[in-house]
């Protein structure tokens, strides 16, 4: 089995976005968010890679969408790069688009934590809000899914991803497009990537960083 520190530091972009979505939902709830760290290099347990402390959300919304939110956004944005993938098949840049797909698919789900929070708010709010309802199906959902992580679920939910975007009617899709503009998108959406990093980059260890920009060079200079 390989330990989880290095398949999170293999796979730190999805870490990252998981982690941000996270802070965003949490600070525009009016959830005070007292420290956190998006990613940062570790193996001592007592280190995690990642952590956000905050207090515990007032609303039973908020703590829904911490577990929904960095689900639908990490699945999107890995559709997005499987999306690059295919339009740059036949260049080295889909190695780039293949690494972000795989890194924030493997982060998409609630970390056990999380899915704790929203079970343990889900039970007290359930006579006050129907949402509840939702969360109490959700919540032992997410303690499965972290159980079958050891499977590689995680994994297999990337290469699913990347199997959607490989359908006729995507390809159909991007043929209806100007050439121009599906020639730009992976590297507009490697940029935007970037920039959400350097502006995040206190919470981002430094090597990290470094790493991430020299990838998204390669991937600008290769989809070029």
């Amino acid at each position: 089995m390989i330990p989880g520190f290095i398949i999170n530091a293999l796979t730190f972009p999805g870490m990252i976005a998981h982690e941000a979505v996270n802070e965003l939902l949490l600070k525009s709830s009016g959830t005070k968010v007292t420290d956190s760290c998006y990613f940062r290099f570790s193996a001592d347990a007592a280190e995690p890679n990642s952590y956000i402390e905050h207090e515990l959300p007032n609303k039973y919304s908020t703590s829904l969408l911490v577990n929904i939110g960095p689900l639908l956004v990490n699945s999107a944005l890995a559709l997005l790069s499987a999306l690059a993938i295919k339009i740059n098949d036949d260049s080295p840049a889909k190695l780039v688009f293949m690494w972000l797909t795989l890194s924030f698919a493997m982060h998409a789900f609630p970390s056990f934590s999380e899915a704790r929070m929203l079970m343990s708010k889900s039970a007290k709010s359930i006579k006050k809000n129907i949402l509840a309802v939702l969360g109490l199906i959700l919540s032992p959902l997410f303690f499965v899914i972290g159980i079958l992580k050891i499977f590689w679920l995680d994994l297999l939910y990337g290469i699913m991803l990347v199997d959607v975007i490989n359908t006729k009617v995507v390809s159909a899709f991007l043929l209806s497009l100007p050439s121009s503009v599906v020639r730009i998108f992976p590297f507009t959406l490697l940029i935007l990537l970037l920039a959400v990093v350097i502006m995040n980059r206190e919470k981002i260890s430094r090597p990290a960083i470094i790493i991430f920009s020299i990838a998204v060079a390669a991937g600008c200079f290769w989809s070029i």
